[in-house]
């Protein structure tokens, strides 16, 4: 696929997602397999010393997934009934499914729905730290008991809940907690039982936009596999959406465990609006040929949030990687490469089996709940 500084062409690539993935050596030199710090800042961000700090924090993120931090930050990951753990959906099974690629275009389509056009809230939303605090506020909201003062949703618990995916600063967590609270998505408030604890409660507006993520990630099972349900998250249900966030918690490792593993998906997930840069191109792959008329680095800014420069910056960072290549006159030309399709369509799948296995385990616990009622 093929993007320009002036206009967006896709050019025909073949989709190879059922092929392994061959990532191309980055044009930066590597020691020992890595990149140099400094060169590992500059193809992450634009300032040096945010990009340093972007790429110690995918470092660290993926050592403690690996188990090679100094020392666990959760207990292992609970594991699923071997009743639910057979029914589960594997990524293999999903990729290799003859509706794959109307379940990938359901996905990039509702995302592209969701968030284009919203350059403010794209900006502040759609990037894995962010996105990780917005989750975990409101599944520790929904786990809150007020006689249990270890699940009390305060700033501190949250802060410590975000180590597990050694994503994130203490102060960077105020700086997000501010900014959500003064965009009307978290409430701040005393707690009744001691006024010197402050804890956290999602707003209705922020329950309602987690419920438009719930759509756009199950939307593409129930495309695929419509005799397997997903018809709760798909049709917003509440009650669906209080258990799916209380057994998520549990299982957040897996999210954790899965970005760590797509390394080329996680580059544009660690940089404002990448994941919409990537996703609106991976869409404009798919519709080639269907009278796009493409877009200028300035108009997909316009459309996230971000500004022209940082589109290039983001795309000229991905051609150090070997993710595209870059042509035309001053690197105009920009060709999304197979392996970074390849790992999109991977990360898709294994997501997609973890939805599923969350909803197994959701709809378990529902069935349980509704068996037992005073519980």
């Amino acid at each position: 696929m093929r993007v320009t500084g002036r206009s967006t062409q896709i050019v025909p690539v073949l989709w190879q997602s059922n092929r392994p993935s061959v990532a191309r050596s980055p044009r930066v030199r590597r020691r020992n397999g890595k990149l140099p710090a400094i060169a590992a800042s500059r193809v992450i961000s634009g300032s040096p010393l945010l990009n340093i700090r972007a790429a110690l924090r995918l470092n660290v993120f993926a050592k403690s997934i690996a188990g090679g931090g100094t020392k666990p930050q959760r207990p292992p990951m609970s594991s699923p009934a071997p009743s639910v753990a057979s029914a589960i959906l594997t990524p293999d099974e999903i990729l290799t499914h003859p509706r794959f690629a109307a379940g990938r275009a359901t996905f990039v389509d509702g995302v592209i729905a969701l968030h284009e056009g919203d350059a403010y809230h794209s900006r502040l939303l759609v990037e894995a730290v962010r996105q990780v605090t917005f989750n975990l506020i409101i599944s520790l909201h929904l786990r809150h008991d007020v006689a249990d003062r270890a699940t009390w949703p305060t700033p501190r618990r949250l802060k410590d809940e975000l180590k597990t995916f050694g994503l994130s600063s203490e102060r960077r967590v105020d700086a997000l907690l501010s900014r959500f609270i003064q965009l009307g998505y978290v409430e701040q408030l005393p707690s009744e039982q001691d006024g010197r604890i402050r804890i956290l409660r999602p707003t209705p507006k922020m329950m309602s936009l987690d419920r438009e993520w719930l759509v756009y990630h199950y939307a593409p099972l129930h495309v695929m596999f419509p005799e397997r349900g997903y018809r709760e998250p798909v049709e917003r249900d509440v009650p669906f959406q209080r258990v799916h966030r209380l057994v998520a918690l549990d299982f957040s490792s897996k999210g954790a465990e899965i970005m760590a593993s797509h390394p080329q998906v996680m580059r544009f997930m660690t940089r404002d609006a990448g994941i919409l840069v990537l996703i609106k191109l991976v869409q404009m792959r798919m519709t080639a040929g269907d009278g796009d008329a493409g877009l200028t680095y300035a108009d997909m800014g316009k459309r996230f949030g971000v500004s022209r420069t940082h589109v290039r910056s983001l795309l000229e960072d991905a051609a150090q990687h070997g993710d595209v290549t870059l042509s035309g006159r001053g690197g105009s030309l920009v060709e999304l490469n197979p392996p970074l399709l390849q790992s999109f369509d991977r990360f898709i799948a294994d997501a997609m089996s973890g939805h599923d296995m969350i909803y197994r385990l959701t709809m378990e616990q529902m069935a349980k709940e509704a068996r037992q009622p005073d519980a």
